[in-house]
């Protein structure tokens, strides 16, 4: 009867109703099965425990444990045939690809997951309604990149309650310096409230600049989180940091972390700006009294963390392995003052497939291999 009714009223109007409910159907339905009910061929997750059995299972110690993954998802902006021309064009694609990111991410059931090289237009038409599906609460941001590829953060509504966010711009301070800083990159900088432990902490993702040669780009940019949140957080709320910072772990950008001074050259135009901007950033460090940061990985081949003095050789061989470059680059980095390592997730080094193909491949669906911790609360 109403059907009629609105039939004699306005013809047009109820015809693109029906037109558009059932493109709305559609579209929602077909988001979905791309991914549901397949079987992917993943290598296991598995954990390294830094605590004991019973440390783990106790009730106390549920209550005060959060889980956390970084993951680079490779754009697809960036997956250009001859940029990896030892991966079919079909492992390239994104209709391949996303399903099985997707499935990683279901599959390990993170409280919070950071994501790297987000494609703005895929992530909203296909990876946040399958991860607010899932139970996330997702935030990503269009930085000032053209190409429009993002971070995104995505945290259990109901684990966590959002209490600020901030999108740091990594240009707007640093390329008043020098227009070597303008790189496109940011940081988002959120308060959350882990609501069953009622503790507040800090939560950082982000995606620093890749150019090996120009490390004073990159040392600039850890330098300027560093500084956001020592100038606009209490030093003893419990922080992350996340992200590929494209520099691995003897390198000054993670010296600067563990409040060792860098070793710069001037042997160039480049080590010269090297030797300015990185000494400049260090001095200026020195003063904000950093919070006792480090990375959750610098213990992965040692079964204790109470040493880190040679966190630079303890962490994975690698977390990224192209034909052009292979190595530790990805990090989850912790308050050790009022946070405490329970678990990683280990990293498939010894799987003969990456060695053998790189990535990505059939199986792994992006050049970077996912990281993952438990951390508990102090």
């Amino acid at each position: 009867m109403l059907v009629e009714h609105l039939f004699e009223i306005n013809p047009s109007t109820f015809l693109l109703i029906t037109i558009s409910f059932i493109y709305i159907v559609y579209k929602y339905t077909e988001k979905k099965e791309t991914y549901k009910n397949v079987d992917y061929d993943e290598p296991p997750i598995n954990f390294l425990s830094y605590k004991s059995e019973n440390e783990i299972n106790s009730n106390e110690s549920k209550l005060n444990t959060i889980s956390i993954m970084s993951y680079n998802i490779l754009a697809y902006n960036y997956t250009q045939p001859e940029w990896f021309p030892y991966c079919h064009e079909q492992y390239l694609s994104p209709k391949y690809r996303a399903p099985r990111i997707l499935n990683e991410i279901e599959k390990s059931k993170f409280d919070i997951i950071c994501l790297q090289e987000c494609d703005f237009d895929l992530f909203i038409d296909y990876f946040k309604p399958n991860l607010e599906e899932l139970g996330y609460t997702c935030k990503i941001k269009i930085g000032t990149s053209k190409k429009k590829v993002s971070i995104c953060t995505a945290f259990k509504k109901n684990l966590f309650k959002e209490e600020n966010f901030h999108f740091l711009n990594l240009n707007d301070e640093l390329g008043k310096q020098d227009d070597s800083f303008i790189k496109h990159k940011e940081a988002h900088v959120i308060q959350l409230k882990h609501i069953p432990s009622g503790k507040s902490f800090l939560l950082v993702n982000t995606h620093i600049f890749w150019n090996p040669k120009t490390e004073w780009i990159k040392y600039g940019q850890l330098h300027t989180i560093t500084k956001f949140i020592e100038n606009n957080y209490h030093k003893q709320l419990p922080t992350l940091i996340c992200g590929d910072f494209n520099s691995t772990p003897d390198s000054n950008v993670l010296k600067l972390i563990y409040r060792r001074e860098p070793l710069v050259g001037n042997d160039s135009e480049d080590n010269f700006k090297n030797k300015k901007f990185i000494e400049q950033f260090w001095n200026e460090s020195k003063d904000l009294k950093i919070r006792e940061l480090r990375s959750a990985y610098d213990v992965y081949k040692v079964s204790s963390v109470d040493d880190n003095s040679s966190y630079a050789d303890n962490h994975p061989d690698y977390t990224t392995y192209t034909h052009e470059f292979s190595g530790n680059i990805d990090y989850i980095l912790y308050s050790s003052q009022n946070i405490e390592l329970v678990q990683l997730l280990k990293i498939p080094t010894h799987d003969t497939e990456i060695k053998g193909m790189k990535v990505p491949n059939h199986r792994y669906p992006s050049d970077h291999l996912k990281i993952g911790a438990k951390l508990k609360f102090r």
